[in-house]
C-alpha cells in the first residue's frame, strides 16, 4: 500500500508538468498558426511574392 500511494504522489507530480507542457506547445502551434496565416494574407494582398 505504501508503494501504491508513492507511485499515486509521483504521477501526480509529473500530471501538471504533463498538462503544462501540452499547454504551452498547443499555445506555440496556435501563435505559430496565426503567424503563417497572416503571412500569407499579405502575401495574398501584395500579389507579387510568391510563396
Amino acid at each position: 500500500l505504501g508503494r501504491f500511494s508513492m507511485s499515486l504522489v509521483n504521477e501526480f507530480k509529473v500530471y501538471p508538468t504533463l498538462v503544462l507542457v501540452v499547454a504551452s506547445a498547443i499555445t506555440f502551434l496556435v501563435l505559430l498558426g496565426a503567424h503563417f496565416a497572416a503571412k500569407l494574407k499579405r502575401q495574398g494582398e501584395a500579389g507579387t511574392e510568391s510563396p
